[in-house]
């Protein structure tokens, strides 16, 4: 999915901002190689190349148009549901390099002992365990707010 402004010929600051779906292979379109990156393997990363790609009104997703507000509601919208979806899996991330962290600090042993026995690990094992709170609790306040039909505002979402 793509989220582009349209090109009517309008100033810039004009155009309407819209949502469309393109098949890769169409004409016009190009990606370039997964980029190489740290994490989220599973999710591959690239970039997008569009020359003159023509698409029709068959591949909006939402309203065809928000005529008030250029269509930026349902854009701001798709940004606050992909934000929310990578709080979530940020969160899983987080708990796993937690865990592998705790078992280190256990396993690992220095001047005789544990390394977990000492202040300064165990003050970077709890900084890490106030920040998988924070993500956590942001996510469920997420879900909670789906749950009651609510949606999050942009500045919630950020």
């Amino acid at each position: 999915m793509f989220i582009c402004k349209l090109d009517e010929g309008n100033a810039p600051e004009d155009r309407k901002i819209l949502s469309f779906v393109l098949d890769s292979g169409m004409a016009g379109l190009e990606q370039s190689k997964p980029l190489r990156k740290m994490g989220m393997h599973s999710s591959p990363t690239g970039e997008l190349f569009l020359d003159d790609v023509r698409v029709g009104i068959d591949r909006l997703v939402g309203e065809t148009e928000d005529v008030a507000k250029g269509g930026r509601e349902g854009a701001k919208a798709t940004f606050m549901q992909e934000r929310s979806g990578v709080a979530a899996m940020a969160l899983g991330i987080i708990e796993e390099c937690l865990a592998l962290s705790v078992q280190y600090a256990k396993d690992r042993v220095q001047f005789g002992e544990p390394i977990g026995n000492f202040q300064l690990i165990q003050d970077k094992l709890a900084r890490m365990e106030v920040a998988r709170l924070n993500v956590e609790n942001l996510v469920f306040r997420t879900i909670e707010m789906s749950a009651a039909g609510r949606s999050m505002t942009l500045a919630e979402a950020s």
